[in-house]
């Protein structure tokens, strides 16, 4: 089924659920990614719930069709490809009501700060300068700085070349350093 290039990649836990598609094995393999993937889905589509829902729509991907992943790139990139895939497409059904930021309000509650997602102003003034960039300079900064994601595996999630990955990133960061210059 796959490579030792592609076994390589994947830790212990990842190699049993592919080799011997279990409960035990999926659901670690669950509990690794679950919580950053809704995360990143709930940025595209700004509902948290919408965003478990389309959560557990990849992983029931996974578990129906683990010969799905080809092993081309991390299992995270691949995960993060096809959760983009289900909120976009979520997104173009329900355009009418669904608004598409990465940030809402909603966001900065008292349960994501206990949590210490977004602790202190600093952080806050980040993410409210972050809130000012185009949609997909903003998909780009979350995945790269809050995700930890290479732009190697941004380029398979966006579908986009790393020659304009490096650029938008760029003009992102300028723009946001203006947003911040002003607050100061």
């Amino acid at each position: 089924m796959h490579n030792k290039e592609t076994l390589a990649r994947l830790t212990k836990d990842e190699r049993n659920f592919f080799a011997d598609p279990n409960e035990e094995s999926f659901a670690s393999v669950v509990k690794k990614y679950m919580d950053g993937l809704i995360q990143f889905i709930y940025s595209i589509v700004g509902d948290f719930h919408t965003a478990e829902d389309l959560s557990q729509d990849v992983f029931t991907a996974l578990w129906m069709r683990p010969k799905g992943y080809n092993g081309k790139c991390t299992l995270k990139t691949y995960l993060y490809t096809l959760g983009h895939r289900k909120a976009v497409d979520y997104i173009r059904k329900n355009s009418k009501t669904t608004r598409i930021d990465l940030i809402e309000d909603t966001l900065v509650s008292a349960d994501w700060v206990e949590e210490g997602f977004i602790v202190g102003e600093r952080d806050k003034a980040i993410w409210d300068a972050m809130h000012t960039l185009p949609y997909t300079q903003q998909k780009i900064l979350y995945l790269l700085y809050f995700e930890g994601m290479s732009y190697d595996d941004i380029s398979v999630i966006l579908k986009q070349s790393k020659k304009k990955l490096y650029e938008q990133c760029r003009q992102a960061k300028d723009k946001m350093a203006a947003v911040l210059k002003e607050q100061i």
